[in-house]
């Protein structure tokens, strides 16, 4: 019963982080490609 709930809250606690993973990864992807834009259009 102990372990149950243990690996059903492990299994909770990775699918958050994959969630929050992906929700950064959509995040920071627009972020780098803007901040490349700007870089390409300054010459640097």
């Amino acid at each position: 019963m102990y372990l149950e709930q243990g690996a059903i809250r492990c299994a909770g606690w990775l699918l958050h982080e994959a969630l929050a993973l992906m929700m950064i990864s959509l995040w920071v992807l627009p972020l780098d490609q803007i901040i490349s834009v700007f870089r390409s259009t300054e010459g640097v």
